[in-house]
């Protein structure tokens, strides 16, 4: 596994406000089951970077707004073994994900050098066994299609403090 500090400011990405309220709903009801933290459903771009001065807003703005609203169609639900990678949607992405990331990158470069990119949408985070969380997750019914990717959101991140906090979102157009 790969050691990247667990406190900093991160880029995300933020869906709809219907699919942003399903998915909080998934990660409450995983939460009450295999007790974990709450977070806003998020689709991690990358990170840690340094923090954002105005000309680093301004250009998430200029990218964002070069860009439409997307959707992001769901491959599969995994169940993973990371505690950050537990229970996810993973989506079918293609050059629009991919470039919105690329183009923000050459912009804001991330503090460490980046692996492997594997984008997801988490609904809980833990580290309970693969038995109790398949069990979790027949308590969810959940059953998303697709997501609309909608805006890149600029967050504090303090993990030993279970803090997912977006200071500012950027809408895509």
């Amino acid at each position: 596994m790969t050691n990247i500090s667990n406190k900093g400011f991160w880029l995300w990405g933020a869906f709809s406000k219907k699919e942003t309220e399903n998915l909080k709903y998934a990660n409450r009801i995983l939460n009450s089951i295999l007790i974990g933290p709450s977070f806003h459903p998020h689709l991690t771009l990358y990170g840690p970077i340094k923090s954002l001065d105005n000309v680093d807003k301004k250009n998430i703005e200029k990218i964002c707004s070069e860009i439409k609203k997307f959707e992001l169609k769901i491959k599969n639900l995994e169940i993973g073994t990371n505690k950050y990678q537990s229970i996810y949607l993973v989506p079918e992405y293609g050059n629009k994900l991919l470039d919105l990331r690329a183009n923000l990158i050459k912009k804001i470069k991330p503090i460490t050098k980046q692996s492997e990119y594997i984008p997801h949408i988490s609904l809980y985070y833990g580290d309970k066994t693969y038995t109790e969380k398949k069990k979790a997750l027949l308590e969810t019914n959940l059953t998303i299609k697709k997501i609309t990717f909608k805006s890149v959101c600029y967050v504090y991140v303090d993990e030993e403090k279970d803090l997912w906090e977006i200071i500012e979102s950027f809408d895509l157009s």
